[in-house]
């Protein structure tokens, strides 16, 4: 008996110590830690559901597919390619594919400390585009954030995101338009294991757009390298709101030391 107890106590152990993907997902929070040097991340998945314009009374139905690459440069430093396809179709009389939208991105990503008493802190930084279907529009963004991961103790976990976007649109009409944003997430995460939990979230901007959203979600890690999770969201910008479902997962490839 105490023999099996001891071998629980280290399998529990070696899992509880273990470092698992430092995952963006779920949510809109990116995490503090980076990928550790030589690991690659993948995080993808599929998000869909209902946008509603509150000015004109007509609904979408949308979609979304994003995909992050993420490489340990070293264990401080990380870059991150990021794409995503958006798609929204209208259901009235003039359904159709009303829109898409392509995005491509690249960023840093810079752990300043990490695991200290004092949590987890990084910068973050880089450039997207964003082209819309038939060459209407394109958007280019350049974004700055601070990330902070804060657990408090073994169950809870508190996590943010504060930032700026400075935005240029080209139509094309040849018109321009330039513009920017201050955007923050808040997110409280609780395990109820330490290879599930759940989490709640707000996130937003304010400038140009403002918006504000709500989602929470659950998250399973069958090992430390994989995670999978589900989230339900809703929020708005301008005259639309939206709901929506997000399911996906991140990936650690390679040999974490």
């Amino acid at each position: 008996m105490k023999r099996i107890f001891t071998l629980l106590f280290t399998a529990f152990s070696v899992l509880a110590s273990a470092q698992n993907v430092p995952a963006d997902r779920p949510g809109k929070t990116m995490n503090a830690t980076t990928a550790q040097a030589g690991l690659w991340i993948l995080q993808t998945g599929t998000d869909f559901g209902t946008l509603v314009n509150t000015q004109n009374g007509f609904s979408f139905d949308s979609w979304s597919f994003p995909l992050d690459v993420r490489y340990g440069i070293t264990d401080k430093l990380e870059v991150m390619v990021s794409g995503s396809a958006s798609f929204a179709a209208r259901q009235d009389a003039d359904a159709g594919i009303e829109y898409g939208v392509l995005s491509y991105a690249g960023y840093l990503r810079y752990n300043l400390f990490d695991g200290t008493n004092f949590g987890s802190f990084a910068f973050f930084g880089g450039y997207q585009h964003l082209s819309y279907e038939g060459g209407i529009a394109a958007a280019d963004n350049i974004i700055a954030k601070v990330l902070y991961r804060l657990p408090m103790g073994d169950k809870f976990q508190f996590a943010t995101n504060l930032g700026y976007t400075q935005t240029t649109v080209n139509r094309l009409d040849y018109s321009v338009e330039e513009g920017g944003s201050f955007e923050y997430t808040a997110s409280f995460s609780y395990l109820l294991k330490p290879t599930f939990g759940l989490y709640l979230e707000t996130y937003g901007s304010q400038g140009a757009p403002t918006s504000a959203w709500v989602d929470a979600g659950i998250f399973w890690l069958p090992n430390p390298d994989v995670q999978w999770d589900v989230t339900l969201g809703s929020g708005g910008v301008s005259n639309f709101n939206q709901y929506y479902v997000s399911i996906g997962g991140c990936f650690q490839l390679g040999t974490p030391r």
